[in-house]
């Protein structure tokens, strides 16, 4: 062996042991954190290339060996075999690669938990200033994964709008001092601007109204009108409160307050977004009326409605001038219902509008509604029945107690609307709209009516679309359209849950009926080969 092959093969050792310390640390350093990411990926391309070359020498240098070998009959099929390995771990290592530059995800559980929400994407893809995620998780905390692993949808949905960071608040204690956190393992810090938003533990539905809140210069403020036996939004009854829509409210950064209009000299406030009139159950009066008149066509504010059969809300004949009819009836629809109950129709089909946007994917129930139907609305109106019934149902005029469900000569048959969305332009608008500004949507009223109220109480916000509806509604009258979508949705219980009679019968059938048939099997056998 000459001297030139012998220095070639101890460089191509020491080519190879710096390409390995090289492609280590670069390991090393990727999981170190979100920052050092850059300066990892480098390291690792130059780690495998340093390898590369020291292959080529290593090869150069016993190239006279490798050629005697080759000549055998073992080298020949030595070398399929090792072509065929090559290959497939180069086809391997070539997917992981395509794999890790190209994230595609899969989720294949029932309700999407490990996708993000439609609304949230929205959000985050619109965002217009820096939002900077800091986590600070110990390395043994069960759920560091898990936010990891969100936080990363969040980043990929958000356009280079959104970075986040993980700190170990047991290696790094002067960053978590420095942040100040109240509390330490399990702790997110979401930072825009001067304004920051602390979180523990957060899930999906924390990280995005977070976002919201940090990201948005002020909040919308929504008034509940009071005063006439409405359902209550500070209320936790399951019947009449309204508490769960208030909290859903203030999550994606509103302001809710009660509103008593005499008390306010019969005038919205000016800061109102959008006043909401939930189920009264005695008439507003003629002043009051006249204000939330005045507020709606003359101030170009927002309303919505939730008007229950039964009781007159003294909002009708006004309405009527709106095109809007409201029946004294209760929609009875054998068609399409929830448990065979025919007065609570359920509603899968929708007509387009930014109000039911998303949920053609989930019903929503309206329990005792009554029938809201278009009636020659004039021309400054634009509006949508936004959800009907089946051809099956009827509007029932009969409403006497204990009286019999039945469909009679007089009353309307189906399909029903249930609902409407009404737009209403001023003056100033249509002028404006024949230069096509932008400023003639911001002149442009908003009114949402819904014959019933009970779908979204305590109880029944949470079945399936009906909190989706009330929040669609709210968004679009408050014109925070970005809020529009279905939101994220909680984790549910998949805890097995057994009766008395089914824990013994489990029992029973582990203990005693499974072994005894599995030996009944096996002496069956021994019988039959004996």
């Amino acid at each position: 062996m000459n001297t030139t092959s012998l220095s070639l093969k101890r460089l191509s050792l020491l080519i190879g042991v710096i390409g390995i310390l090289t492609l280590a640390l670069g390991m090393g350093l990727a999981s170190q954190g979100e920052s050092l990411r850059e300066t990892a990926e480098l390291l690792q391309v130059c780690g495998w290339t340093v390898l590369g070359v020291a292959l080529a020498a290593f090869v150069i240098a016993w190239r006279e060996g490798i050629y005697g070998f080759s000549q055998t009959r073992q080298a020949r099929y030595g070398a399929n075999a090792v072509i065929l390995s090559l290959s497939f771990i180069g086809i391997v290592v070539l997917l992981n690669y395509l794999a890790y530059r190209h994230d595609v995800k899969f989720d294949l559980t029932e309700n999407k938990t490990f996708t993000l929400s439609e609304q949230s994407r929205q959000i985050v893809g619109n965002l217009k200033q820096e939002v900077k995620v800091t986590a600070f998780y110990r390395a043994t905390n069960a759920t560091r994964q898990e936010t990891l692993n969100r936080l990363e949808s969040y980043k990929d949905a958000a356009n280079g709008k959104l970075s986040f960071e993980f700190i170990d608040p047991d290696r790094q204690p002067g960053l978590a001092l420095r942040y100040g956190l109240s509390s330490g393992d399990g702790t997110v810090i979401l930072q825009s601007g001067e304004a920051r938003k602390e979180l523990i533990s957060p899930q999906e539905e924390q990280i995005t109204s977070a976002i919201l809140a940090i990201t948005r210069s002020e909040k919308p403020k929504i008034y509940f009108l009071t005063g006439h036996n409405e359902m209550d939004p500070e209320s936790f009854d399951v019947r009449l409160g309204l508490s769960n829509l208030k909290t859903a409210l203030e999550a994606e950064n509103y302001e809710v307050a009660k509103l008593s209009l005499p008390a306010s000299n019969m005038q919205v406030p000016e800061d109102a977004r959008a006043v909401i009139v939930a189920g009264p159950e005695q008439a507003l009066l003629t002043q009051e009326r006249e204000a939330l008149q005045q507020y709606l066509e003359q101030k170009q504010g927002s309303l919505f409605l939730m008007l229950a059969p039964l009781h007159q809300s003294g909002l009708e004949a006004w309405l009527n001038t709106l095109g809007v009819q409201l029946g004294k009836d209760i929609i009875v629809d054998p068609g399409r219902n929830i448990q065979n109950d025919v007065t609570v129709p359920a509603f899968n089909e929708f007509q387009f509008h930014p109000v039911t946007k998303g949920l053609e994917r989930r019903a929503v129930l309206l329990p005792l509604a009554r029938t809201v139907n278009l009636n020659n609305p004039p021309e400054k109106v634009q509006a949508t029945e936004l959800m009907k019934t089946t051809a099956a149902s009827w509007a029932e005029t009969n409403l006497e107690e204990n009286s019999l469900i039945q469909k009679d000569a007089s009353d309307a048959g189906g399909p029903l609307s249930a609902a409407i969305a009404l737009t209403l332009n001023s003056s100033d608008a249509s002028a404006a709209a024949t230069d096509k500004t932008a400023e003639a949507d911001k002149k442009n009223s908003r009114l949402v009516v819904i014959g019933n109220s009970m779908f979204a109480s305590n109880w029944y916000s949470r079945m399936l679309g009906n909190q989706d509806l009330f929040m669609n509604a709210v968004a679009w009258l408050a014109e925070e359209e970005s809020l529009i979508s279905i939101r994220a949705k909680p984790q549910e219980d998949r805890s097995l849950q057994l009766t008395n009679n089914q824990e013994r019968l489990v029992f029973y059938l582990s203990i005693y009926i499974m072994p005894l048939i599995l030996l009944l099997l096996g002496a069956g056998i021994w019988w039959k080969r004996r």
